[in-house]
């Protein structure tokens, strides 16, 4: 929808194929409990041992909605910035085995610009460059004590090609 130079609209994206991938490496610790006594000492009441562990693992498929507003530059370029909301998949895998990775649920925002690069009597192609980064909530994995808190950060190149776009004539 453009209003004189303005401009707002939707957008959406679903990766089924997203690979952003982690590594999780802990070489193992020994937690002492403690309990104080009165005199400023403590006594040790005992200890937990967390064997090392070695995971992989990242945000499997991840998808968002939103909406993007811009100004335009000219007659065929946009500027443009965009914020909404995305959710996305996880997969864990390691030794020892870990409860099911959780789903996260976050925002989006980012900019871009987008310019005609060729028009015809009705269609248009564009070329996109977009920034966009996503924060995700963060997620206990699990009893672990390990907490998850992804962000994945993009920058895309895109094609577009539109139809029923008609020409201007000036």
């Amino acid at each position: 929808m453009q209003f004189d130079r303005f401009v707002l609209g939707v957008w959406g994206t679903y990766l089924p194929w997203h690979n952003a991938d982690f590594r999780l490496t802990h070489g193992g610790t020994t937690v002492v409990t403690s309990t104080p006594i009165g005199d400023g000492g403590y006594v040790i009441t005992g200890t937990t041992a967390r064997p090392p562990f070695t995971y992989t693992g990242g945000l499997d498929t991840v998808w968002a909605i939103g909406g993007r507003a811009g100004v335009t530059v000219g007659q065929d370029t946009l500027l443009y910035v965009l914020a909404g909301y995305t959710e996305a998949t996880g997969k864990l895998n390691g030794t020892p085995t870990l409860p099911a990775m959780p789903d996260f649920k976050g925002y989006t925002v980012g900019g871009g610009i987008e310019t005609m690069i060729a028009r015809g009597s009705w269609s248009a192609v564009t070329l996109s460059l977009e920034y966009s980064a996503s924060f995700f909530e963060s997620q206990p994995l699990g009893t672990t004590g390990i907490v998850l808190d992804p962000t994945d950060h993009r920058v895309m190149l895109g094609v577009s090609f539109r139809f029923g776009v008609p020409q201007i004539v000036n």
